[in-house]
């Protein structure tokens, strides 16, 4: 990713906003940033999607809220995850 906009954020900001994000609850400045990074960035490119087909998925099998444990485990297991293909990729 460059760094030639202000308005562009960090992967790990990005994970933190995702969540508002596909929820449907971020502000339109935060979209906006969040549009410009996924443009540069691959690897949270593959974690927007990777996030939006899961959401989708828990949306049409179920009617409650993730326990916040296993929200807590996925966002771990899908961090490590990519975290290690990146590694895979940079060898």
């Amino acid at each position: 990713m460059t760094d030639n906009s202000n308005e562009c954020i960090e992967c790990n900001e990005l994970l933190e906003l995702l969540v508002d994000y596909l929820d449907g609850e971020a502000t339109e400045e935060v979209r906006h940033r969040i549009i410009i990074h996924l443009q540069d960035c691959p690897r949270c490119t593959r974690l927007f999607w990777s996030m939006r087909r899961t959401v989708s998925y828990c949306q049409m099998e179920s009617c409650c809220d993730m326990p916040s444990l296993v929200h807590q485990r996925l966002w771990e297991a899908l961090s490590q995850e990519l975290e290690a293909e990146d590694n895979q990729t940079d060898a």
